[in-house]
This record gives C-alpha cells, structure tokens and sequence, in this order.
C-alpha cells in the first residue's frame, strides 16, 4: 500500500514540474503531434476528441499515454524534463 503512494506522489511531482512555463510549448508539440491528425481526419477538436474519450472512460490513457512520450523524449536543444542527475526531487 505505501508503495503506491510512493509512485503516486512522484507522478504528481513530475506533473506538476510538467505544467511550468518553460515546458508549455514543447509539451503542446507533442500532444499536437499525436492528436491534431487523428483529429483532422476524423474532422475534430481535440478538445472534441478528449470529451469523447473522457465520456467512455479513456480520457485519462490518452493522456497518460501521451504524456509518457512528452516526458521520456528530447526536446530543443537535447533538453529532457527529467534529466537524470536532478532525478531526486520526483521522489
């Protein structure tokens, strides 16, 4: 049971370091890549596309999934928001 609470906590942390302004756009970028030509082959918003999913109870894997791709890819500059040696603050 503590374990969980472990992995949960250091999920909301990087959540939480995601969400800072200078990760806003490179994090736009990735979700864009993955939703905006599903979303335009099918003809919608992506928001459209995230209620959808919400309302059959998958909102929350699209997210995670992409998400996942945002925080385990290099960026600009071959910058990561999780570079290992500052690794410690997740926990």
């Amino acid at each position: 049971m503590g374990r969980r609470s472990e992995t949960d906590k250091a999920i909301r942390n990087l959540m939480n370091w995601a969400d800072r302004p200078e990760w806003s756009a490179e994090q736009a970028a990735v979700f864009d890549s993955h939703l905006a030509p599903i979303c335009d082959r099918i003809g919608i918003s992506q928001e459209e596309l995230g209620e959808q999913l919400a309302e059959q109870g998958y909102g929350g894997m699209l997210f995670g999934l992409v998400f996942e791709d945002f925080i385990s890819r290099r960026l600009a500059d071959d910058k990561n928001i999780m570079p290992l040696s500052k690794f410690e603050w997740v926990l």
